[in-house]
């Protein structure tokens, strides 16, 4: 599918991750994979080294600190935030979703649409679409979508460890390119 939205842009994004570094040599042992074709991997994919968190570490902990402090920066005004996508790999708890958890931590308007896709890599850009397809749509002009990913990068033989990326973006109504009058052009 190809689409051309108007009239939205990015606003501004943030990244958070865990303070642990890990060595991708040092989990090699634990893929189910040789070492050539894990090294062969690694030189391919750029992969050197990946971030760990502590096992009490959930996704909506690293969201919440990534937007508060979005907020406590100034990036962001709590107050005028209309709409939140949250996209990850799975939820932390069964119910409710992560974006009402992070919606409750972050003591958002209760005002705040919030809305939860369970994706994997390509889920960054499902919620950018579903981001500028509600600011496109709707009367709305700002609107959060969180991507939290993590891994679970533990053996059979040891702890779990879970990798997380806590990416916050920021997308807003776009007033010098696009009036809401306009037609929006979808290919």
């Amino acid at each position: 599918m190809q689409a051309t939205v108007s009239g939205v842009k990015i606003s501004g994004m943030c990244s958070t991750v865990p303070d642990n570094v890990q060595k991708f040599e040092d989990d090699m042992k634990h893929f189910p994979f040789s070492e050539k074709s894990s090294l062969k991997l690694a030189k391919v994919m750029g992969f050197k080294e990946h971030r760990v968190s502590d096992p009490q570490t959930a996704h909506c902990n690293l969201a919440t600190y990534t937007l508060n402090y979005m907020i406590h920066k100034g990036y962001i005004n709590r107050d005028i935030i209309q709409a939140m996508i949250v996209v990850s790999q799975s939820q932390d708890h069964p119910v409710p979703g992560n974006s009402k958890v992070i919606h409750g931590l972050a003591e958002l308007p209760r005002s705040v649409y919030c809305m939860d896709l369970y994706e994997n890599c390509i889920g960054f850009i499902s919620g950018l679409y579903a981001a500028c397809s509600i600011i496109s749509g709707s009367g709305v002009e700002e609107v959060l979508n969180g991507y939290y990913q993590k891994f679970n990068t533990g053996g059979q033989d040891r702890k779990c460890s879970w990798f997380f990326l806590s990416v916050t973006v920021i997308l807003s109504f776009d007033s010098f390119n696009f009036s809401r009058t306009q037609g929006r052009k979808y290919a």
